[in-house]
Formats: C-alpha cells, structure tokens, sequence
C-alpha cells in the first residue's frame, strides 16, 4: 500500500514538473515570438493576442530564466516610434510591468538608462510616460534614483496643469511607491523644497490639491524628524478662504486633515501629528457652526466634517472633540443633528459625557446606523439593548433589521443578547430565507450568520444545528438560486 502511494505522489510530482516545465517552454517561446513581431516593418492584429497570454503566463509565474533583454529593447524601440492603429499600448504596458516585475533590475537598467526615463517623461506621451512609472516602481534597491533628476521631473509633470488623469494617477502610484524610502523623500521634501512650497503657496486649486495627495503619501512615513510644519501643516487663513470661496479646496484640505488623524488614530507612532493640526480643528467646528449660512459647506462638505469630528473623538485626548462639542454642536435629544454625530463620535466618549442622553434613545429604522456605532462600546450597549427588542426590531423593514444583527453580532456581548434575550428575532433570522431576494439584504444576512458561528457554540447553545443548517442552505441552495434569479433577470434587462 504504501509503495502504490509513494508512486502515487512521484507521479504527481513529477506531472507538476513537466507542467511547469511545458509553461516556462512556452513563457520562452512567446518572448522570442513577440520581440521578433515587435522588430517587423509590418505587424500583424494577432500581436495582441500574443501579448495578452505572455502577460498571463508571466504574471502567473514566480521566476523568469530567459533573457529578456532583447524584448526590452523591442519593447522601448517600439514605443518610441510606432503608432499604430489596432495595437493595444495599454497591453504591452501590462506586459512591461510583469517582466519588470521578474526579471533582475540591472536588466532593465540596461535597456532603460536614466537619460531614456528622463527624455520619456519629458515627451508628453502617456504610454511613454507610463513606462518609465513602471520601470521606477519596480526599482530595486528601491532608492536607486535618488541620486538622478528622474523624481525631480516626476514632481513637474505631477504639477503640471496640462497633465491628463490617467498620467497623474500612474505618478500617484509611483510616489506611493518611492515614499517608502527615506532618500527618495529627502529628494522630493528637500531637494524640491521650491516646487513643493511654489505648489502649496499656488492660487491653482489643482495644483495644490494634488499637493495634499502627494503630503498624503510622504505623512505615512514620514519620521519626526522630516514632518516639516511649514510642508504639512495647512495654515488656519487657508482653511478658512477655502470654507467661505472654494469648496472643493475645502474639502479636499477636509480630507488630508482626516487622513493624518487616521495615521495617529492607528498607532504609527505618529502622535506628534495631532500639535501640528490641532489649530485648525476650531475652523471645522465653525464650519460646522456656520452651515446654514455657508450653503457650499452644508450641502457637499457636511459628511467630510461629520469625519473630521469622528476621527478626533477617537483621540487619546478627549478635550478636543469636547471642547468643539460645547462650543459648536451641542448634543442633546432635540438637536436636529444629534443623530449624525452619534453615528459617527466614538461611543465610549458619548457614553462618558452623554450617559443620560443615551437613555432619552429610541430604536427607530432612519436611526439604526447610529445604534450599530453605540454597539460598539459595551457600556454604551448596555445602555441602549433594552431598545433592542423584538418589538422594536419586528418593526423595522427587513434591510435595517439586517443592518443592526450585523452591528449586534460582531460583538460577543451583542450575540449574547440576541441569543439569550429576543429568541423570536433569531428564529425569524432562521426562517426567514425563502423570502430574501434583494441582493443587499442576503449578503448581510449572510454576515449575520458568519458573525454568529464564529462565536464560542456554548454561546449558541440551542441554536448552533439551525443555525449551521441554515448557513449551509445559504451557501450551496439559496445562493446559487438567488444569482441564477438575478442572471435571468439581468438577461431580460
């Protein structure tokens, strides 16, 4: 028996081999295929198709033995003098990108040299321009530029108001990239400090927008030591011309202001962040304040200042978010806005400074995100659950009452009230599957079930074998009977 298994496991061995083995065959013969089409005065529609399984093959493959210098070269010569109509540039860049990703750098460095990825990004064409992103992305050691003007004509074409989209969003990944690496923010925050200040201090929306994005990028990892305040810190005169005259600006500084919140909030070590920005938050309260006045601000930046709020609440330091609270949005039951900010302050604030306003709550369906946020605390929860009932719940349109079990059943207090205390809820969450068919409503009921047999079984007790039989009917019956309804559907549509 065990000589038959151990031929069994040969034979399986040695069919992968001779598999992977036919796979590099064809990997080696495809790259000799295209550099040869790509070289012709004449190229044939099908060269697509070629690429298109080459990028496949590779991008499936863990190593590259073949010398792909020749492709390479093929490659950057026909960028640099070809245009044609049927060809698809866009492939052959994903091509670029999985043989960069395999082959030894020094290879590619051979073919592109720092002159070729300069005079590319100089050239205006966005199949040139996204080459050399890719080249540099896949750079290794990866501060092997630093040294080259190539991230100083990465910064003029990112500020560059003639830029396309497309060509802005392969920078962007580029600098997402880069700033993983001291030297390569030295080069842009030191070497470039005129083209980041000009940037900052630019009349152009665009331009400093895109700044913010770059800032972004550099503030997650950023030392101390690099958080220079005059780069990072948006002034509080800036802020407020934006509030009152330009509200795109405003919400983009908005969305910058919650992203290094986020970087404190997630313990990067970056607490020093919140002493640089701290100024600014009483312009967001006032904003806030002002809204009624400020139609703008109310009407496309109230949801981005709601975050604002949320991310500081989060804050080891809860003078902050109380000292905004007192003097901007005072929170109590006939607050219109009182349910906005209990769904998004962080619930064990509202439950240390607002302990008799939660008792005021009633469980309603327009306010069942707001109790999904309170679930979050314990001591909050214990507050609010007997608001969690199976009158109230009974009550609710079925999309709601799904969203609440997903908020009750992520925690092991809230499971423990929905198994042990509203019994009929958890025997119409059974039940109820054949008369789900919004696509919504069943991936959350979906959630609910995972949420609950991730739980202790003892705390499931009675309800672990419905409950698993009832998951198994999700993901092998009703499943596969909801899609193929939604199929026929789409069909007739």
């Amino acid at each position: 028996m065990k000589s038959v298994e151990s031929d069994a496991k040969r034979y399986k061995s040695y069919s992968k081999l001779n598999l992977q083995r036919l796979a590099m065959g064809s990997i080696e013969s495809d790259i000799d295929k295209l550099t040869l089409k790509l070289g012709n005065e004449e190229i044939s529609p099908d060269i697509n198709q070629l690429m298109e399984k080459l990028t496949l093959n590779l991008t499936s493959s863990s190593n590259l033995n073949k010398d792909v210098k020749p492709l390479l070269h093929s490659i950057k010569n026909f960028l640099l003098h070809s245009d044609i109509e049927f060809f698809d540039y866009d492939l052959l860049i994903e091509l670029l990108d999985a043989i960069v990703a395999l082959c030894p750098f020094e290879d590619v460095l051979a073919v592109f040299s720092v002159d070729d990825l300069v005079a590319a990004l100089e050239s205006g064409s966005r199949s040139l321009i996204t080459t050399v992103c890719k080249v540099i992305s896949a750079a290794y050691p990866r501060d092997i530029f630093a040294g080259t003007p190539l991230i100083d004509e990465l910064l003029k074409l990112y500020f560059d108001d003639f830029a396309v989209v497309s060509i802005i969003s392969e920078l962007e990944k580029t600098f997402d990239t880069l700033s993983t690496n001291q030297l390569n923010r030295r080069r842009i925050l030191e070497n470039n400090l005129p083209t980041i200040m000009n940037a900052k201090n630019s009349n152009n929306s665009t331009t400093f927008c895109r700044l913010l994005d770059l800032l972004k990028m550099l503030a997650v990892n950023v030392s101390f030591e690099e958080f220079r305040k005059d780069i990072f810190s948006v002034d509080e005169k800036t802020i407020r011309e934006a509030m009152e005259n330009d509200v795109l600006v405003f919400i983009h500084i908005c969305q910058y202001v919650c992203e290094l919140l986020n970087l404190v909030i997630k313990g990067h070590g970056k607490e020093w962040i919140v002493r640089y920005i701290d100024k600014s938050f009483d312009i967001f309260g006032e904003a806030y304040a002002r809204r009624d006045e400020l139609y703008d601000v109310s009407h496309f930046a109230n949801s981005y200042l709601l975050r604002i709020f949320s991310k500081i609440s989060y804050l080891d330091e809860k003078l902050y978010i109380k000292n905004l609270e007192l003097k901007y949005f005072p929170l109590s039951v006939d607050k219109p806005y009182c349910v906005d900010f209990l769904t998004v302050l962080n619930p064990s604030y509202i439950v240390k400074s607002h302990n008799e306003l939660l008792r005021e709550l009633n469980l309603r369906p327009r306010n069942v995100h707001m109790f999904v946020n309170l679930i979050k605390d314990e001591e909050c929860f214990n507050i609010i659950k007997d608001e969690i009932n199976s009158k109230s719940l009974e009550a609710m349109p079925y999309l709601e009452q799904m969203y609440l079990l997903v908020g009750l059943t992520s925690e092991l207090y809230g499971i423990h009230h929905l198994t042990h205390n509203i019994p009929a809820i958890m025997n119409n969450l059974i039940d109820s599957g054949n008369n789900v068919t919004e696509q919504v409503c069943f991936d959350l009921r979906q959630k609910v079930f995972e949420n609950l047999l991730d739980a202790d079984p003892q705390e499931l007790s009675i309800w672990l074998i419905p409950l698993q039989s009832e998951y198994s009917n999700i993901l092998n019956g009703r499943s596969k009977r909801l899609s193929e309804k939604h199929k026929v559907a789409d069909d007739y549509i």
